[in-house]
């Protein structure tokens, strides 16, 4: 996993280098704190929240109860530098140190939050993201940066992504709606994830695979591989190169 973690990252620094030069928050310099690798956990009840805004580096596990808490571990060093609170019903998750620093740390923190109802989730920064089981009306997920997102067993009537950078999403379940906006080196496996209608917009390098039973609607700009399940009416706007592919019913 760690390795994992740290090719992702080090792909969405290069993505963010490449899109926002001179990005202070980016630049590398040295510090003279030394750092203190003993683990640590701290574990916090927090105030009802109904979204998601995180930035940080290192696993990401969303779990759906009957509470809302979070739990972080890791080294002193890096857990102490992540601040968190509830603001106005959005769960803000931040760190204060460079990313580059978290480049050359060897453990990464592991962050786990729970709450009951989760509407819209924004992260950036190389996370790996497990989120499984999640039920709810509605879903919106925005990322920036190198990510990976494991989603198993969703149930929800509608979603929404919008994913910027290298990201690899592999989701499973039921989803009524699916509206799907897709930018740079995005893999997108939701073979499994059955859903009536689908949208999908793709600009850039974007390979993709839907299960789509009455209408697939496609916007294709770029380098794209689009593989799609199921017998949908299909519409489509077609520029640039790639592969549009129906495996079937399912």
């Amino acid at each position: 996993m760690k390795n994992r973690l740290r090719i992702l990252l080090s792909l969405s620094i290069v993505i963010f280098a490449i899109t926002a030069c001179g990005f202070p928050r980016l630049m590398s310099r040295k510090t003279s704190t030394p750092k203190d690798t003993t683990p640590v956990s701290i574990n916090e009840d927090l105030a009802e929240f109904t979204e998601i805004d995180i930035e940080a580096a290192g696993p990401i596990i969303l779990i759906q109860g009957d509470t809302h808490s979070i739990q972080i571990e890791g080294p002193k060093s890096i857990v102490d530098g992540i601040t968190f609170e509830v603001r106005n019903g959005v769960l803000v998750i931040k760190h204060s140190r460079e990313i580059w620093d978290w480049i050359t740390d060897r453990d990464y923190p592991t962050i786990t939050i729970t709450f009951e109802n989760l509407t819209h989730f924004v992260f950036e920064g190389g996370s790996e993201l497990v989120a499984n089981d999640l039920q709810g009306d509605s879903l919106s997920i925005v990322v920036q940066g190198g990510a990976s997102l494991d989603m198993a067993n969703l149930n929800v009537r509608a979603l929404e992504m919008d994913i910027q950078g290298g990201t690899d999403i592999d989701i499973s379940g039921q989803a009524g709606t699916q509206t799907l906006k897709f930018a740079g080196g995005t893999n997108y496996d939701a073979e499994d994830l059955q859903s009536a209608s689908v949208s999908l917009h793709i600009e850039g390098a974007v390979s993709a695979t839907v299960w789509a039973t009455d209408t697939l609607d496609m916007d294709l700009n770029g380098a794209y591989d689009v593989k799609y399940y199921g017998s949908p009416t299909v519409t489509q706007s077609i520029q640039g190169i790639g592969n549009v592919e129906g495996l079937g019913d399912k």
